[in-house]
């Protein structure tokens, strides 16, 4: 059966490398040492740049998986893991870009970010372990904390206060959960696997 199919669509030490790349550039921004404000095109292309580093990571460390098993590195696990993940990831992307585009805050971007990204993460519950589903879930209520708190609605795009509230986002959640998770996945990768689908 596909769905006892079991695949770690973020691998510890790829969540472990965007943690860390997510928490320093987000605490720069958070810290005020970007320089006050920030343009939304040049915040949009500094996040999506991290994204494509951090993605070409895991893709590398996923062919070198693959390597050392009998799977291709196109394997069913993959497959399944793009089709669900893809619709809440490009949606996310789009309609984030769209929004800074029409003078939406940085701030209310990043939270944009983490509801999809949770989503994407929660669309694999059916096959992936059970960290990636709750890490998915800590993201999505973390995303609905931020909405329901009115995080983002405070200062107009590009003040100095928007960027630091973006920074916080962006360091809270994709630095610091991602490293939550990379610490578990690293420490007991075995009894994750192995529970994946409890």
């Amino acid at each position: 059966m596909e769905r006892a199919t079991v695949y770690r669509a973020i691998s510890g030490p790829a969540a472990l490398f965007g943690g860390t790349l997510a928490l320093a550039v987000g605490g720069w921004m958070a810290l005020g040492h970007a320089g006050g404000s920030m343009a939304a095109e040049r915040f949009f292309g500094i996040w999506v740049a991290i994204l494509v580093l951090v993605g070409v990571f895991n893709v590398w460390l996923l062919r070198r998986q693959a390597r050392k098993g009998s799977e291709g590195f196109v394997s069913s696990g993959m497959r399944l893991a793009l089709r669900a993940s893809t619709p809440a990831m490009l949606a996310g992307g789009l309609l984030s870009h769209l929004m800074l585009r029409q003078g939406g805050t940085l701030a209310l971007c990043t939270v944009m970010w983490v509801l999809f990204y949770g989503l994407a993460l929660l669309s694999m519950a059916g096959f992936a372990p059970r960290s990636i589903r709750r890490l998915g879930m800590i993201f999505f209520l973390a995303a609905l904390a931020f909405l329901g708190a009115g995080y983002f609605v405070e200062d107009p795009q590009n003040s100095a206060e928007d960027l630091r509230m973006a920074g916080v986002v962006m360091a809270a959640t994709f630095g610091v959960l991602h490293m939550l998770y990379a610490g578990a996945v690293i420490l007991r990768p075995k009894s994750d696997a192995g529970s994946a689908l409890a």
